[in-house]
């Protein structure tokens, strides 16, 4: 659907668009500055997780409480089934010991379980991989999750590569107050602390459950970084992610699901260094921010008027979707999308300079009223303004809008 846009021409529209209408108090806009320092979290001495991701997990999970392991989590089981599975093993593995009972269990899924190649069903959840024995690698590692938590040996899954060959899903187990990380799909267990043994074949990505709990966050491993995963509760305006946790510097910030909406600007150290891969879900988890504000020592990423950019892109790395004006640093080309899904913004304004809005710049802004472009600007594409209301109108400085093709 075309956004038809209304041109308009206002006598008070200044040249650096820092307060567009002199006329209309209304509209002045006051920067947002730096925000308040003593918000920012304090450095506070942490170490940095290793580059390596075995090592990093490792370091992360030598640090946690084993029984955060004992959660079903992610599993798709119910009582009935789970206890199905309890008394076969009782009943058939079970052995004096968990390093004994571990083993049986291992070596009965090593035997009895067939990869599923070609079109052979997958099966993935642990009781029909129990029942039906055909699966492939996140299979074999829901199964043997389920079959070590019906004896009380903690045990969570990991996601990643196997080697060079592709993605792939295993576990890390805790038996007998030892670490062991255990590939039943490929036949191979290690422990933990012999990094050097595996860190070549299982390269983590993320874990399935959270490592780490406080009374205002979890915490866990996401895309190799150490990752706050839940923002439980905000009792004030503003929200500030920690520098660290377990002895280890937080390096993203990725909630998996909602923040509270109470808080409206978020604050974050020298030490985030992400906002996770997909940032159409990250922004569906925060659509109450209005701002964010950076430490201007952080390496990656800063902030221009409550937006984030890469500390060297010109483009937005995330706009807050609970803004309703937004100001942009001054990006010559506005490309497909660079701003996209903001429910609350009403206007938008282009810095000095802007010369061309492609096809598909601003998209899915249901309550967008007016686009500020400066006399720089020569070309809106057809469809620049996208899915927004009909009547959006485009703001041109004194000189009209003679040099603008559309």
């Amino acid at each position: 659907m075309l956004a038809f846009v209304t041109l308009s021409v206002f006598q008070s529209c200044s040249s650096d668009l820092e307060v567009p209408f002199e006329n209309d108090p209304s509209m002045t806009v006051t920067p947002s500055g730096a925000g308040n320092e003593d918000y920012f979290p304090m450095d506070d001495g942490a170490s940095a997780l290793s580059n390596d991701p075995a090592e990093a997990l490792r370091q992360l999970v030598v640090n946690i409480k084993p029984e955060r392991a004992l959660s079903k989590g992610d599993l798709i089981i119910t009582d009935e089934q789970f206890a199905e599975i309890k008394a076969f093993v009782d009943e058939n593995l079970r052995r004096d010991n968990e390093t004994d009972t571990y083993k049986a269990i291992f070596g009965w899924l090593v035997s009895n379980l067939q990869y599923a190649h070609g079109s052979t069903v997958a099966y993935l959840d642990p009781y029909d991989v129990f029942k039906r024995r055909t699966c492939v690698c996140q299979g074999y590692a829901n199964l043997l999750k389920t079959m070590l938590l019906t004896q009380n040996i903690p045990a969570f899954g990991a996601n990643g590569w196997l080697g060079n060959i592709g993605a792939h899903a295993w576990n890390y187990t805790y038996v007998d107050d030892e670490w062991i990380v255990s590939d039943a799909t490929n036949n191979q267990w290690f422990f933990m602390k012999d990094v050097s043994k595996y860190r070549n074949q299982l390269i983590p990505f993320s874990t399935e459950i959270s490592l780490f709990e406080d009374d205002r966050f979890t915490y866990d491993f996401q895309e190799r970084q150490l990752n706050v995963s839940e923002v439980k509760y905000a009792d004030e305006a503003h929200l500030t992610i920690p520098f660290s946790v377990g002895g280890y510097k937080i390096t993203s910030f990725c909630p998996a699901k909602p923040v509270p909406e109470n808080f409206k600007q978020l604050y974050l150290g020298k030490n985030i260094l992400t906002f996770g891969a997909s940032l159409n879900f990250f922004s569906e988890c925060t659509n109450s921010i209005e701002e964010v504000f950076i430490d201007s020592a952080n390496p990656e990423l800063s902030t221009y008027k409550g937006v984030v950019y890469g500390r060297y892109q010109q483009a937005p790395y995330y706009i807050p979707a609970g803004m309703k004006r937004v100001e942009l640093r001054l990006l010559e080309k506005v490309e497909k999308n660079t701003i996209y899904n903001l429910p609350y913004v009403e206007e938008i304004v282009f810095a000095e300079g802007t010369k061309y809005l492609e096809a598909y710049a601003i998209e899915n802004c249901p309550r967008l009223k007016r686009v500020y472009v400066p006399e720089t600007v020569t070309v809106i594409e057809e469809n620049a303004i996208y899915r927004c209301p009909s009547d959006v109108e485009i703001v041109r400085g004194i000189t009209g809008i003679h040099n603008v093709q559309m």
